[in-house]
């Protein structure tokens, strides 16, 4: 019987089956220790089947060996003609069907990604208004005082540039400064054109700016500048000069607004 039932099984199986012969005595089911002993000579996926002939009907075991352990599941027929192939038949279906790895796990599932925040409108280059006050001195000694109304935009960490309106009052007159200024860090450059209103008329005189910021806080910041006075606004009388604006102004200035962003 076992001659026939190999020669059936290799039939269904082709070349994926081989013969070894085992004593009976170590074909024992449910014998531990054999298939211990099996499991590091048998790759993952294969199987080891075997008869029992002391059975009164036909019967084979088959062991199906994975990673971690052996699956012994057992199949018999009833006896007679062909039972050798209709065991070979069934034992082919047991290996058919057997898993020899256990599935994988499934995967663990993506994290979501994080919610987006979504941004701030907020205009580019935001506007920055300051005021303060300001005293500047002359090269003829007249100090006149006054307010400063400035607004910046950055242009960059650093780098800012704006608009700045000087009022001013003194002995000889009135002072109405607009004009424009670069902030680079500490320093400052800046134009304008002064009109001036004094008692002997009207003056429309540009200056250039150079100053230097000291700043306290981003709130509170003094500083000092040196304008140079292109255009010297005298007033001669009986060859005497009345007035004399110079070419030099020393300006001393402090500035207060909200910290930037």
């Amino acid at each position: 019987m076992e001659d026939r039932f190999h020669v059936e099984l290799a039939l269904l199986l082709g070349g994926d089956l081989a013969i070894e012969p085992v004593g009976a005595e170590s074909l024992q089911l449910g014998d531990g220790d054999w298939l211990d002993a099996l499991r590091p000579v048998i790759p993952a996926g294969h199987a080891v089947v075997w008869l029992d002939p002391a059975a009164e009907r036909c019967r084979a075991s088959v062991a199906v060996f994975n990673a971690t352990r052996a699956e012994v599941q057992v199949v018999e027929v009833p006896p007679g003609e062909g039972a050798e192939a209709l065991l070979a038949l069934s034992v082919r279906e047991v290996l058919s069907t057997a898993g020899a790895e256990s599935p994988p796990p499934p995967p663990e599932p993506t994290p979501p990604p994080p919610e987006s925040v979504p941004p701030r409108n907020e205009p580019v280059n935001p506007a920055h208004p300051r005021v303060g006050a300001t005293a500047t001195t002359p090269m003829n000694g007249a100090v006149r005082g006054g307010a400063i109304v400035q607004t910046d935009w950055t242009l960059q960490p650093g780098l800012s540039a704006g608009l700045r309106l000087d009022i001013q009052a003194g002995a000889h007159g009135l002072w109405l400064q607009p004009g424009v200024q670069v902030t680079r860090g500490r320093w400052v450059v800046g134009t304008h054109a002064a009109v001036v209103r004094h008692a002997w008329g009207y003056m429309v005189r540009p200056g250039a700016r150079l100053g230097m910021l000291v700043p306290l806080s981003e709130e509170h910041i003094p500083g000092v500048s040196l304008t140079w006075l292109p255009v010297r606004d005298i007033v001669h009388r009986d060859r005497s000069i009345l007035y004399d604006s110079g070419v030099l102004e020393l300006t001393l200035e402090y500035t207060w607004g909200r910290a930037r962003d």
